[in-house]
């Protein structure tokens, strides 16, 4: 197959044969996406795009599923996709699901009527980024439409009886605006009712307005407890019966699946696990770090010991690294400086015995005010910290 520039493609289109109809993004502003940014937004000559279909043909003995790429094939024009889609059933009688990426903006271009032949001649699916259902999230991240445009575009694919896949972006409103636009994009799907749901996580790429803002401070990313959050508020609001959910793309934190509404409890009970799950891992990294140090009698060897173990516990239970660094240092000094064995209590030892005193590590202890109340204090922290 011949492609201009970078490919993209849904998860679920990972098996289908990917055709360029058209090259790029006819909006490609969004101040968040990279996607095509190595090309302008073009229609691709007709007979280009059947060429590759017969190429496919002599090249695949079956083809099921086909993707109709870049990221707005459907912004051709509505004779030229009848065309494309009469080429597919010409020489691919074996399909059964043509795909491809739409925006509000092409979504509108098509009348109902265009939309209904479109589905009869075999696009039987569509997929829509909302990205937020937040005007002011929408409006930052240049989107270049209001949620209520990107609401109607979706219902009307809808009314043509082809299916709609939407999805969103975790964190794209930052701490700031995290509540509103995890409640207005489950209102926004609800709306919408499409037959599949997906969520993915925010990720800043170089070379992006985002990736600018973050780096100057003028945007800040959720910690992974505010992402958890914002994906409780999310599923809590959502009431879209039938839509099959799916957080499993791999930038999400959190792997979740489910069929709304049946499932939104527990969607809900996964997460609240997680919450639950933070502070459990957050203890073990304590734990972890504190027997290696009973072990070695040395705290910077413990650290460097454990450390790979609790770079799995972190990120398994969505700790940040900067707090994984510092449970194995505070848990290592705690547990270095009660050992009867340390080198701290063995100084200690020496110091009174040079000055005349006979003192055993035992008579010592229960006098180590200090890292008995910093490993207190650690461990309310872990308890009660709500970020």
């Amino acid at each position: 197959m011949r492609y201009k520039g970078k490919v993209y493609r849904p998860p679920s289109e990972a098996y289908s044969l990917i055709v360029q109809v058209t090259y790029g993004c006819s909006h490609n502003t969004c101040a968040f996406c990279d996607m095509y940014d190595d090309k302008h937004f073009a229609i691709r000559p007709m007979e280009e795009v059947r060429e590759d279909f017969e190429m496919a043909r002599r090249v695949y003995k079956k083809v099921e599923r086909v993707f109709l790429a870049d990221g707005d094939a459907l912004i051709r024009k509505a004779s030229e996709l009848y065309t494309i889609l009469d080429t597919i059933r010409e020489l691919f009688p074996e399909c059964e699901r043509v795909t491809s990426y739409a925006s509000p903006s092409s979504i509108r271009l098509r009348t109902d009527e265009e939309l209904q032949t479109l589905r009869a001649k075999g696009l039987t699916m569509v997929y829509m980024g909302l990205e937020s259902g937040s005007d002011k999230v929408l409006t930052l991240m240049r989107k270049g439409h209001p949620a209520a445009e990107i609401i109607e575009m979706g219902q009307k694919v809808r009314r043509s009886g082809m299916a709609l896949s939407v999805t969103a972006i975790t964190g794209l409103g930052g701490p700031e605006l995290l509540e509103e636009h995890a409640v207005k994009t489950a209102e926004a799907f609800n709306a919408m009712n499409p037959e599949y749901i997906g969520m993915l996580t925010l990720m800043v790429e170089p070379g992006t307005p985002l990736y600018d803002w973050v780096h100057d401070g003028s945007f800040r990313l959720l910690d992974q407890h505010q992402v958890l959050k914002e994906t409780e508020l999310l599923v809590s609001h959502f009431d879209s019966p039938g839509s099959v959910f799916r957080m499993n793309h791999a930038s999400n934190y959190l792997d979740l699946r489910g069929t709304l509404n049946q499932d939104q409890d527990a969607l809900l009970a996964a997460i609240h696990k997680m919450f639950r799950g933070k502070r459990g891992g957050q203890l073990g990294i304590g734990i972890l770090v504190g027997l290696m140090d009973i072990s070695t009698a040395n705290n910077t060897v413990a650290i460097v010991m454990a450390g790979p173990i609790a770079k799995e516990i972190a990120t398994e239970y969505g700790i940040s690294p900067k707090r994984s660094a510092s449970l194995l240092d505070t848990f290592s000094c705690v547990f270095q400086g009660i050992i009867p064995y340390g080198a701290q209590m063995l100084v200690a030892i020496s110091a009174c015995t040079t000055l005349g005193f006979a003192v055993s590590a035992f008579e010592i202890i229960p006098l180590l005010f200090y890292p008995m109340l910093l490993c207190l204090s650690s461990l309310l922290f872990i308890l009660f910290d709500k970020k």
